[in-house]
């Protein structure tokens, strides 16, 4: 993903949020706090500044999750509780910030091949291919062309949740 960015090459006025918590065997209300303080308050601000910078008229965040609306997630609840605030920080802070200039968005992601996705059974990846309209699992390299989109044209979209999931 990263290296579609740079392949890009041109200057991004925006930010880009995608984070995983790995379990560590902490207390669970010490997991939460760690979850919530990575997925709203620093989210929170980093588009805080983004809305203080001083650049083009229209600037661009997308955020990155896992989860969108009516769907579970087979997670532990500190790592659903911060893809959750990916979501509604994207509709609340997309409102809050758009007398700035700035777009928040968020980008619901399906199974990807690759990454935290090699962590699921195979079992699981083959229901994921059954239930997708695709049949199939995303790629990087399709969210990334997304992504790209949302900060280099987006000029409408606002507070909204894409989902890039393949029709789950």
């Amino acid at each position: 993903f990263l290296q579609a960015l740079e392949d890009e090459q041109f200057n991004i006025e925006g930010m880009v949020h995608c984070a995983r918590l790995r379990p560590d065997g902490a207390p669970e209300a010490d997991q939460m706090e760690r979850a919530l303080r990575l997925g709203a308050e620093a989210t929170r601000a980093g588009l805080r500044g983004l809305a203080s910078s001083s650049g083009p008229a229209i600037r661009n965040a997308v955020l990155l999750t896992a989860w969108a609306p009516g769907q579970s997630l087979p997670l532990p609840a500190p790592a659903a509780a911060a893809q959750g605030a990916m979501v509604t920080l994207a509709m609340a802070m997309g409102r809050e910030l758009a007398g700035a200039g700035v777009r928040v968005n968020a980008i619901s992601l399906g199974l990807l091949a690759g990454g935290a996705a090699s962590a699921v059974s195979a079992d699981q990846v083959e229901s994921y291919n059954r239930l997708s309209a695709l049949h199939r699992v995303g790629t990087a390299a399709e969210i990334a062309s997304t992504v790209l989109w949302l900060l280099k044209e987006n000029r409408i979209l606002n507070g909204k949740v894409l989902a890039s999931n393949g029709g789950i």
